[in-house]
C-alpha cells in the first residue's frame, strides 16, 4: 500500500531503505509510505519500521490510510495506539515531567488490560488523551471546549465510533473534575490512576476493577 497523500518528488535518498527479515534474516527493500513488505525469500509480511504516522492529525486521507494499514498490518490496535502516542507527545512537548508521568500511566493501563476483560479502543484513547487534558485544562478541572471540538474531529478521522468518542470525552471530563461513570474506561484509568499513585485513593473511593485490586494486592511487600 503507498499513501495517498505523499509525493515523490520530495523524497531523499533514504527514503528508500532494507530491514531484516523479522523473519528469516534476509533483506526486504521499503519505501517510506510501505506499511508492509512481503519477504521475497520466506513470504513473510513485515511492517515499515520507520512508518511515522504523525501525518494522520492533518491529512485529509486518514481515514482511507488508517483503514488500509490495519487490514495489511493485522493490527488495528497498534496502529491507532501509534497515532495516539504521537499525538500526545506533539501536545506535551518539552514538559518533560508530564510524558514520565503519561509513561507510568499507560504502563498501568497495559497491565490492567492484560487481566480486564474491556474494548481496548476507547481505553487507549483516555489513556492518552488525558495526560493532554490535564496539561491544558483550567485551574478548575474544566476540559477546555476546544480540547472537545478538536479531538471529537480527529478521532472520527481516525476512524472511531460517535460512541466510542463520546464515552472518552465523558470519561476525561470525569476524571479530570473527580467525578465518575459506569464505563469500563473510566474504571480502569480511574483505577491505573491510583497503581501509579496519581491520584489518592481516598479521594476518590478505591479500586473499581477486580484486576488493579489484584495488582496492588500483589505489589504490596510481605513481611
Amino acid at each position: 500500500m503507498k499513501c495517498p497523500g505523499q509525493d515523490t518528488r520530495y523524497w531523499r535518498f533514504d527514503d528508500i531503505f532494507t530491514v531484516a527479515c523479522r523473519e528469516c534474516g534476509e533483506q526486504v527493500e521499503f519505501f517510506k509510505d510501505d506499511s508492509v513488505r512481503r519477504c521475497k525469500n520466506c513470504d513473510t509480511l513485515n511492517p515499515n519500521p520507520r512508518l511515522d504516522l504523525g501525518c494522520a492529525e492533518h491529512c485529509k486521507y486518514a481515514a482511507e490510510c488508517l483503514k488500509e494499514i490495519a487490514q495489511s498490518t493485522g493490527d488495528k490496535q497498534g496502529l491507532l495506539k501509534n497515532v495516539l502516542d504521537k499525538e500526545m507527545r506533539i501536545c506535551l512537548g518539552g514538559n518533560r515531567e508530564a510524558l514520565k508521568k503519561a509513561d507510568i500511566l499507560i504502563d498501568a493501563v497495559e497491565r490492567l488490560l492484560a487481566k480486564e476483560a474491556a474494548d481496548p479502543a476507547p481505553v487507549y484513547c483516555v489513556a492518552y488523551l488525558y495526560p493532554v487534558a490535564a496539561d491544558t485544562c483550567d485551574k478548575a478541572g474544566e476540559l477546555p471546549g476546544e480540547f472537545a471540538e478538536k479531538y471529537r474531529g480527529l478521532l472520527l478521522q481516525w476512524g472511531y465510533s460517535a460512541e466510542i468518542i463520546d464515552d472518552v470525552l465523558q470519561c476525561i471530563n470525569c476524571l479530570l473534575i473527580g467525578g465518575s461513570c459506569g464505563s469500563q474506561a473510566y474504571c480502569i484509568l480511574h483505577d491505573a490512576l491510583l497503581l501509579c499513585g496519581l491520584q489518592s485513593g481516598a479521594a476518590v473511593g478505591g479500586f473499581l476493577t477486580e484486576a488493579s485490586r489484584l495488582l496492588a494486592e500483589a505489589e504490596v511487600p510481605h513481611s
